[in-house]
């Protein structure tokens, strides 16, 4: 049943049912560990001569890597306890590898998971490579969607890593590395940003401040304050990095890793820039660090291809429509053409190509595919896994946009039950969904129960990431406006004139976000009966869109209609903005 030849190995369908069967078994029965299933030894050093061809000691065979990693896995879940054996161990770690990078990070955590078994049979506690795997199947299952688990296993590592190496040695400070991301991803930013920033002061002092681990720090501590909305202080960051001319230097070193961190960094940037409505400033950050992208990596470069998508989506928060909406597709088509149909790159070009058509009103065309990517991703992640989600309350979203709220407020319902339950109800994304499930709600006339959803959301935020926090603030926004529909008008002023202060304080007076918050200051003026000040704001309002963003983007479209109808009620006839 088990066929070696000198480039080739086939296992027999009855013996992997069987493999799989026993591991099955194993693994519900509470007694101790029965011996190896049957045929495991003889598939066991099949796939080792296989993958290394030449010996367990030298490079694996590419081909052969890529036809058998899925079998690896089989082997993997039937490793037996207390077994550590180096050409396995390897076998598991190059077939990690492998498909991590074709984004198959799901099916490859039984490797991580026997990997580190292995290595915990065959090492002491403290011993490096303990530190290395455990690392690497914490990152796993961060990856997957299971960032808790990733925090329980990195915590005790850190002391570990401390204990082994000591605080300024580059394993401990990529331990403490992921356990920052780990945090970040179970939505404790602020943990997060503790741990990144003495990371940073650690790494400053015993590599120094031009060392590579020490700017990567520096980066993603960037990206943290980044995801709380702490704009500025991501730029400053973020500026200063670029501004090292040591750090440059490394950059421009010949090796290719090293050159694409001075990349990736103006990549980060230029999306600061966007983030607080400098658009021009981006697009031309975005163009010559794609420029440089494609002549160092290549045009279907992973780190390409997020630049060019990034720059797709700045120019569409720009009001340049036609030019993103060529460029999401570009970015699909070259990703289908590199990765395949469900590559999880491949559906996040999707899942951003189906968004557009939603908000530029192409509701047909932006249903299928988030119908489609929501399918894909449920069969490659998984259910419950964070994309998966993000998927689903996309579709929510389009069938809200397209005028069917009654459609989207279960879709809602079941994301915000499976975020509470997978991430925490405190989860800066469990928290959007609450306050998008409040906002249906709100379209659908039902105040009352938006206004407390959304008071929910706006206390957790300001408890866990400030009170002038990007998602705080537009929570804030946002009870204003169900505050108005319910008829507290005198909360709603407090609250929305307060938005105004801080977004106009925050993102600059042109910003659309700001421009957001002052039309809806309009509106609240207009339902106070008082038109003499609705008036003025909701013009200024559509003026600065228009030129923003342009005449023909839906957020200009929707102020000049509220614009339109005060007119009216104010005697000026049917007139148009």
């Amino acid at each position: 049943m088990i066929t070696l030849t000198e480039r080739s190995v086939r296992v027999h369908r009855l013996v992997q049912s069987v493999l799989r069967a026993d591991a099955a078994a194993t693994a519900a029965a509470a007694a101790p560990p029965a011996p190896s299933p049957r045929g495991r030894s003889e598939a066991e050093q099949a796939l080792v001569g296989a993958v290394f061809p030449e010996g367990p000691s030298t490079a694996a065979d590419p081909a052969q890597l890529a036809r058998l990693a899925r079998h690896a896995c089989a082997l993997a879940a039937t490793n037996p306890p207390g077994a550590y054996r180096p050409e396995v161990s390897r076998l598991y770690a190059r077939a990690c590898v492998y498909l991590n990078d074709e984004g198959l990070i799901v099916q490859a955590l039984p490797l991580y998971e026997a990997y580190d078994a292995q290595i915990a049979h065959g090492f002491a506690t403290d011993h490096p490579f303990r530190l290395v795997s455990r690392l690497a199947l914490a990152g796993a299952y961060e990856a997957v969607g299971n960032p808790a688990r990733a925090v329980g296993l990195l915590e005790p590592l850190v002391a570990a890593a401390l204990r082994v190496h000591g605080p300024g040695h580059v394993t401990t400070l990529n331990v403490r590395g992921g356990l920052a991301s780990a945090y970040q991803a179970l939505g404790n930013v602020g943990r997060a940003i503790d741990e990144y920033e003495r990371a940073v002061e650690a790494s400053r002092e015993g590599l120094g401040e031009g060392h590579l681990r020490t700017l990567t720090l520096r980066n993603n501590l960037a990206g943290a304050y980044e995801s709380v909305g702490l704009f500025d202080r991501a730029i400053e960051v973020y500026e200063d990095l670029l501004s090292q001319e040591d750090a440059l230097a490394r950059w421009e070193h010949p090796t290719h890793s090293l050159r694409l961190n001075g990349l990736r960094v103006r990549n980060n940037l230029a999306g600061a820039y966007e983030s607080v409505g400098r658009y021009e400033e981006a697009v031309s950050l975005y163009r010559t660090t794609l420029a440089d992208l494609e002549r160092t990596s290549g045009p279907e470069h992973p780190d390409t291809l997020s630049c060019l998508g990034n720059l797709g989506y700045t120019l569409e928060s720009g009001g340049r429509i036609a030019e993103a909406r060529v460029i999401y597709h570009d970015v699909l088509e070259r990703r289908e053409k590199a990765l395949g149909e469900a590559h999880p790159d491949t559906l996040l070009s999707r899942s951003n190509l189906a968004y557009h058509y939603v908000t530029t009103g192409d509701f047909g065309r932006g249903l299928d595919l988030c119908r489609l990517t929501l399918a894909q991703r449920e069969q490659v992640l998984g259910p419950e896994h964070p994309d998966t989600l993000v998927s689903r309350n996309m579709l929510a979203s389009a069938f809200e946009a397209a005028g069917e709220p009654e459609r989207a407020v279960p879709l809602f319902r079941a994301t915000l039950a499976q975020r509470e339950r997978v991430l925490g109800p405190e989860h800066p994304a469990t928290l959007r969904v609450l306050g998008s499930l409040a906002g249906c709600l709100l379209r659908l006339g039902n105040a009352a129960e938006a206004v407390p959803l959304l008071d929910a959301a706006l206390t957790a935020q300001e408890r866990l990431f400030g009170p002038e926090s990007h998602d705080a603030v537009l929570s804030r926004n946002n009870l204003a406006a169900a505050c108005r529909e319910a008829g507290d008008l005198e909360r709603a002023f407090a609250l929305i004139t307060t938005a105004v202060e801080q977004r106009t304080r925050l993102l600059g007076e042109n910003h659309p976000d700001t421009l957001a918050s002052r039309s809806n200051l309009a509106r609240l003026y207009e339902a106070m009966g008082d038109l003499g000040e609705a008036l003025p704001r909701y013009e200024s309002a559509f003026g600065q869109l228009t030129a923003v963003l342009g005449a023909d983007h839906p957020m200009t479209v929707t102020v000049g209609g509220h614009l339109s109808r005060a007119r009216r009620k104010s005697g000026g006839g049917n007139a148009a903005p």
